[in-house]
């Protein structure tokens, strides 16, 4: 049971870091869009 819930939670925190980095990336390709 509790190792289900902590692979849960990798799951949901793993998620998160992936959103975080494509927000990132997204951010930065318009910098560069915009001209640096």
């Amino acid at each position: 049971m509790l190792k289900q819930v902590s692979i849960l939670l990798d799951l949901v925190i793993y998620s998160e870091v992936i959103k975080q980095k494509e927000l990132w990336l997204d951010s930065k390709a318009f910098q560069i869009k915009k001209g640096g």
